[in-house]
């Protein structure tokens, strides 16, 4: 608490005066810790109290004003959160991942492999790395952030090992903080539109390091950009066996392999659906894990490369003929199929519950980029369902015994534009269900428009020029890979959004021969329009 004495002097009664007021804190102290501001809050604080006038002759009241601001540098506080690479992470999931598209998941990278699953996760930044060779194995990164306060811009960059930006990957407007709230929402965000394929220019870049740059900045007038950098080497090299040795006495196989690059994260047994006798040293203990001979042992790098060996071939040849062990004996158990649900058959007595329509395709807002648009869903109700309509046509369903519900899907014709399809039913209790389920079509490409698109030039450089829009509000444009505009207004306003339009002028560099550039156009529906420009550069 500060006290500070002012004297007014002349005040008029009934009248105003302005008083400024100032509260200088570098030596300020949080008052139960003692402790100065500065080591508690590093990136700022609220600072609040009151200012009071107290009347002098102690006849009147006395007035209290509350005041309130933020002591520090506004825009200085993470907008992300810290990453699990330096232990700086509140909750935990700040990193770059790799995404299997094949089983939609996102796994960490840079991740040590440790034999107990108990062990706290150990994270590198020197062991973040990617192998884009389509093996289906770590072919890409991608981010995993948890945003701890809005930004206002957000962008993407692949930058070389000297920090050159190589590629410009994304940019968006006006992303939300994760409002986490003791689990009520997701704690991080990802896109798919950040994954890096290692390619610059269509073409895959050779191994190296290079750096996952994502950069925002907070909607604040003069606020500084934060950058946070991921270190990710791109290795497409397999590891290699060194050498092997097992000790017949002891049934312990002792494996050397090296990689040159990213390191080799694991070594393992793996046979069909046997579970994997997984090593992180390279040692095996055959005593305790028994194989069958027809294994393969995998050395896998942190890069997702694997070099994989016949396991049997190897122990013959290490121990001369000895007997190669004999099948799992414990078999992977198989899921038991779900009891069925019993389709409603009767009223329910005392029913008052609507039936309750989900709609799963098209999402909700969706854009389409097709007139015949087929919706899909399922129906619960306790009581038997009486009708289900989409835009008053009477829409066949089918009772589905594992999901206890009506799945349906309906095929309807719309033009472009924003559609509001009417979706109502009821059950044989008389309970009823109407609503709207809102969605845009968009069959129209878009249009790039170049008034050129072959040109010689003896220019060491030249301004490339075009015209891109598009018939609704949204578009995306690339210039070779690299994202120069991304126009997402939010189409709840659609009524007063308008169409989109973006003026492309891009310096380009030029080399001798023939150049050619990429102009990719794309909207919201995955409407998608490429213009390629050619310019060659000539001796003078």
């Amino acid at each position: 608490m500060v006290k500070l004495k002012i004297l007014m002097r002349n005040c008029q009664v009934h009248g105003s005066v302005e008083v400024t007021v100032s509260v200088d804190l570098p030596n300020a102290v949080e008052w139960m810790a003692n402790v100065p501001l500065t080591e508690i809050f590093e990136n700022g604080t609220f600072i609040e109290g009151f200012v009071t006038l107290e009347e002098a002759t102690d006849s009147k009241p006395s007035l209290s004003i509350p005041y309130m601001g933020f002591y520090g540098e506004w825009d200085k506080a993470p907008v992300v959160d810290g990453n699990i690479y330096d232990e700086t992470s509140f909750y935990g999931y700040t990193s770059l991942a790799t995404y299997d598209s094949a089983t939609d998941n996102l796994d960490f990278l840079g991740v040590k492999y440790q034999e107990d699953p108990e062990a706290d996760t150990v994270a590198n930044y020197e062991n973040i790395a990617f192998s884009p060779n389509r093996d289906g194995s770590q072919d890409n990164v991608i981010p995993v952030l948890s945003f701890m306060r809005n930004a206002k811009d957000f962008e993407v960059n692949i930058l070389d090992s000297q920090d050159n930006v190589v590629r410009k990957l994304y940019t968006e407007n006006y992303l939300r903080k994760n409002y986490f709230d003791g689990g009520a929402a997701s704690p991080y965000t990802t896109n798919l539109s950040w994954l890096w394929d290692g390619t610059v220019n269509g073409k895959t870049v050779q191994d190296g390091e290079y750096f996952y740059e994502v950069k925002t900045k907070i909607d604040f007038e003069g606020a500084a950009w934060q950058s946070l950098k991921f270190p990710v080497k791109l290795d497409t090299v397999k590891p290699a066996l060194v050498k092997a040795v097992y000790d017949e006495e002891t049934k312990i196989l002792t494996v050397d392999a090296s990689d040159d690059f990213s390191g080799i994260a694991y070594m393992a047994i793996v046979s069909g659906n046997m579970t994997p006798v997984l090593s992180e040293d390279g040692i095996f203990d055959l005593s305790v894990d028994t194989v069958p001979s027809k294994s393969q042992l995998v050395i896998v790098d942190y890069a997702g490369n694997m070099l994989a060996l016949d396991f049997g071939k190897m122990l013959k040849d290490l121990n001369k003929g000895n007997p190669q062990g004999t099948p799992p004996q414990n078999p992977p158990t198989q899921n038991q199929p779900a009891s069925p649900i019993q389709e409603p058959k009767k009223v329910t007595v005392g029913d008052t519950t609507a039936p309750v329509v989900m709609v799963t395709s098209p999402e909700f807002f969706g854009v389409l980029n097709s007139g015949n648009v087929t919706v899909t869903g399922y129906v619960t109700d306790d009581s038997p369902l009486d009708y289900l309509r989409i835009n008053n046509q009477k829409v066949s369903y089918k009772w589905d015994n594992l999901q206890g519900a009506w799945l349906f899907s309906h095929t309807i014709s719309l033009e472009d534009g924003y559609h509001s399809i009417n979706i109502d039913a009821g059950d044989k209790a008389g309970n009823k269900l109407a609503f709207a389920h809102k969605i845009f079509v968009d069959t129209t490409k878009p249009v790039i428009e170049v008034s050129d698109t072959s040109l010689t030039t003896t220019l060491d450089k030249i301004t490339l020029e075009a015209l891109v829009t598009d018939n609704l509000p949204s578009l995306k444009v690339s210039l070779n890979s690299n994202m120069l505009v991304n126009i997402a207004p939010d189409w709840s306003y659609f009524d007063s959004l308008l169409s989109a339009q973006y003026n492309l002028s891009e310096e380009v560099a030029l080399e001798m021969g023939v150049n050619t550039f990429t102009i990719l156009a794309l909207d919201d529906a995955g409407n998608e329009t490429i213009k390629v420009v050619t310019i060659e550069k000539v001796n003078p």
